[in-house]
């Protein structure tokens, strides 16, 4: 993500961008970003899945009675409105993980999610997480 946000030209590729951020801020600066990550996805799959199963059951799609036949375009929806309620809640996990990516602490500063998400709620406000 640094060296995708490079302006100045500091990187010239990728290895000399993990070189340089490794020296200057240490090996943990590379998984600044894990833990979202990894919390993201654990809600991410179970909202989509669960989601997923909630519509198909509201819209009776596996009900042989109601669609003998199936019906791919309610199984669409069904998918597509999961996906939707997913974005929803983790949309602002997504761009905290990337603020902490590009944040830079200042010495001895400890960085956390809840801290950046804290900030980023405050400068932004609820709609700028999305």
């Amino acid at each position: 993500t640094q060296l995708q946000m490079d302006k100045t030209g500091q990187y010239k590729n990728l290895f000399d961008c993990f070189s340089k951020i490794v020296k200057g801020q240490g090996i943990g600066a590379l998984y600044r970003g894990l833990p979202a990550n990894i919390i993201g996805i654990m809600p991410e799959k179970t909202i989509k899945l669960a989601g997923n199963d909630f519509f198909r059951n509201y819209f009776q799609v596996d009900n042989p009675n109601v669609y003998p036949d199936g019906n791919i375009g309610l199984e669409g929806l069904s998918g597509g409105m999961a996906g939707a309620c997913q974005i929803v809640v983790t949309t602002p996990m997504e761009i905290t993980k990337i603020r902490m990516q590009m944040y830079k602490p200042a010495p001895g500063e400890t960085v956390n999610q809840l801290a950046i998400l804290s900030k980023m709620v405050k400068e932004l406000g609820i709609t700028g997480m999305y």
